[in-house]
């Protein structure tokens, strides 16, 4: 009865065919979203990030720009709220005269391990500049590794959907030829 109401009003069905795919582009993109973030992913949206703050960070240092300065621009350029306000939380610090190495240990959602390990080198030597660049160099070796593995896994699964829905459409089109087949006389 569903395929007869839908032959018989082919508008209502564009409209339903389109607010299905809208829902679907809609759950994907969160879904797509949440496994970024997840640990599956290796959290490739939080180190994408954390490899931008330190970017940025480590120009507007060489620049002049004075630190908690540095750390208002950068956070005005985040778009991710939450991972802004851990870097508001690390500006607050910052401004309250608590060095760079105990204020980014406070913020440890900001900076993997390594990251805050040569932050902390750099405060320590006078040469904080230079090692965000490295933080940088080390956090996009590590991007591309986890871009590598995320195509491994992502390829076969996106084949998987194109064969499901290719299967789909089989069978759409096979069953009312089937049924044809089978009403006529032999």
């Amino acid at each position: 009865t569903l395929k007869d109401a839908l032959l018989q009003q082919p508008l209502a069905a564009l409209a339903l065919t389109a607010g299905v795919a809208a829902a679907l582009f809609l759950l994907g993109r969160r879904l797509l979203r949440c496994f970024l973030r997840s640990r599956l992913s290796g959290n490739f949206h939080g180190l994408l990030l954390e490899v931008r703050f330190c970017r940025l960070l480590a120009l507007l240092l060489e620049s002049g720009v004075g630190i908690t300065r540095a750390v208002a621009i950068v956070t005005d350029t985040m778009d991710d709220e939450q991972y802004a306000g851990q870097m508001r939380l690390l500006n607050s610090r910052l401004k309250r005269g608590i060095a760079i190495e105990q204020a980014a240990g406070g913020a440890k959602e900001l900076f993997s391990p390594l990251m805050l390990e040569l932050v902390c080198v750099g405060a320590s030597t006078g040469y904080l500049p230079q090692m965000l660049q490295e933080a940088v160099t080390a956090g996009e070796q590590r991007l591309q590794q986890q871009l590598g593995r995320l195509q491994e896994l992502l390829v076969p699964l996106l084949l998987l959907v194109a064969a499901i829905i290719i299967a789909g459409i089989v069978c759409i089109v096979i069953g009312p030829l089937f049924e044809m087949l089978s009403a006529m006389p032999e």
